[in-house]
C-alpha cells in the first residue's frame, strides 16, 4: 500500500516541511525534519467517505499502527458533527493544516494553533467542522502515544 522513500538531505537543502504533491502523475506526501526527509507514496490514491456520513471524503497517504496522514475533502455543504475519537490506552493527537476554503474548526481546547495549522486531541476534546459553504481542504496527521497507565488522560 505505501512506499516508503528516504531523502537525502545535504547541508545546503535542510529544512522542515510537510507537504503534499504530485510527481510523474503521482500523489505523495513528504516531510523533511531537517536531516532526515521521507516520501510517502501510494500506487493508488483514492478518495474514500469519511466515517462521519457527513459528504466529507479523505485520501489516505499512509496508515500505521500509531500514525496516519490524510488528505480532507469538504465539498460545499458538508461538516463533522461535534464528537470524540477516543482509542482506548493511548494519548492521540491530531495536526490539520488547512490548504484551502474556511478556517471553521471548532475544539473545546487545542495544544497549539498558529494560523492555519492546529494540533489538538481529538480523544479528550470534543471537536467539529460546521456546515462549510466553500470547498475545505486539509491536510491532517494523527499519532498516538500509549499511555503509562493504560488509560485516557
Amino acid at each position: 500500500m505505501i512506499n516508503l522513500k528516504k531523502i537525502t538531505l545535504d547541508k545546503s537543502n535542510r529544512m522542515l516541511r510537510v507537504g503534499i504533491g504530485k510527481h510523474d502523475d503521482k500523489w505523495f506526501a513528504r516531510i523533511d525534519l531537517w536531516w532526515f526527509g521521507v516520501r510517502l507514496t501510494n500506487k493508488e490514491l483514492v478518495w474514500e467517505d469519511g466515517r462521519q456520513g457527513t459528504g466529507y471524503r479523505k485520501k489516505t497517504f499512509f496508515s500505521f499502527s500509531q500514525f496516519d496522514g490524510h488528505l480532507i475533502h469538504y465539498p460545499q455543504s458538508t461538516y463533522i458533527p461535534p464528537h470524540r475519537d477516543v482509542n482506548e490506552g493511548y494519548k492521540t493527537y491530531r495536526l490539520n493544516i488547512k490548504l484551502r476554503g474556511e478556517q471553521d474548526f471548532y475544539s473545546e481546547s487545542v495544544v497549539f494553533q498558529l494560523g492555519r495549522v492546529v494540533l489538538f486531541r481529538p480523544d479528550i476534546s470534543t471537536h467539529s467542522v460546521p456546515t462549510v459553504t466553500d470547498d475545505r481542504l486539509v491536510l491532517s496527521f494523527g499519532f498516538c502515544v500509549k499511555e503509562k497507565n493504560g488509560g485516557v488522560k
